[in-house]
């Protein structure tokens, strides 16, 4: 059997869980029918001890080679974690993970083989969304499988599920990985490598069981929400792939969706979470 060489990313910020990130960490390095080279594990900021301590006795006990590091004592936000983790890492593959997601066991053993055959620069799938405590489910996010719809798609959303990635780390670097942005940076990382021509695929399976309790659902639409994606649309604008005239249209949307009553907000991301 060939042995493919890969990274793991695992960001983690101070408002996730021991369990939270025990359950994670377990899907990517005990779990997996085809087990990383190498964990990266980046703290965003400054976690409580608890979790301090957690972290490093897990580590400690893994036979896969290890490493944490840390942004600094303040959070630079995802983005910028994620580029840390994979500017240190040691292997040419690099998958994403979320520290709050759980990985399904055959995650890598699929898409790690295709992304280092064939002619892709990023392997990515499906993901289901689940409740906090990943029993019960509120959405499947569903994304275009081959490289010319993904393109395509990139007008109306993002069709590409960051926590399912598996990704060139030259072609990561070539486009300078993810901009400084605190929402959508995944969005523009992904139109910054259509532009530069590099291909996608993402898988018709579910790679990754998300967590989308509540209070996240509450999140969706909330005026911080808001902002962010307003900006997030100007930014895209400058970019072909999207255009002023679909980053428009997106911004129209979404200032549709905010004055509507809560309660209709509410059932709207039920149903079309993370379609946006």
């Amino acid at each position: 059997m060939t042995e493919y060489k890969f990274s793991v990313i695992v960001p983690v910020h101070y408002t996730i869980t021991a369990a939270q990130l025990k359950a994670s960490l377990d899907s990517v390095m005990l779990n997996q029918s085809m087990l990383p080279s190498e964990v990266v594990v980046v703290i965003d900021g400054t976690i409580d001890n608890y979790l301090s301590i957690f972290l490093r006795d897990y580590l400690s006990k893994s036979p896969i080679s290890t490493m944490i590091l840390n942004t600094g004592p303040v959070s630079k936000g995802p983005g910028v974690t994620r580029n840390f983790g994979v500017k240190h890492a040691s292997y040419p593959i690099i998958a994403f993970m979320d520290s709050d997601d759980v990985s399904l066991p055959n995650r890598f053993e699929q898409q790690i083989p295709i992304i280092h055959n064939q002619n892709y620069d990023l392997v990515g799938g499906q993901i289901e969304e689940l409740d906090e405590l990943l029993k019960n489910r509120i959405s499947l996010r569903t994304v275009p499988l081959n490289d010319e719809d993904i393109k395509k798609e990139f007008k109306k959303r993002n069709p590409i599920n960051n926590v399912t990635v598996a990704i060139k780390k030259e072609a990561f670097l070539q486009v300078g990985g993810y901009p400084d942005l605190y929402f959508g940076e995944d969005y523009v990382l992904w139109v910054k490598m259509a532009e530069k021509k590099y291909r996608f695929l993402n898988l018709n399976t579910i790679l990754v069981n998300v967590r989308t309790g509540d209070s996240f659902l509450n999140r969706r639409f909330g005026r911080d929400y808001f902002k962010k994606n307003i900006y997030l649309c100007m930014y895209l604008s400058k970019y072909p792939t999207v255009g002023f005239r679909y980053s428009f249209l997106r911004m129209v949307k979404f200032s549709l969706l905010f004055i509507l009553p809560k309660r209709l907000q509410y059932l709207f991301v039920k149903k079309y979470t993370r379609n946006l």
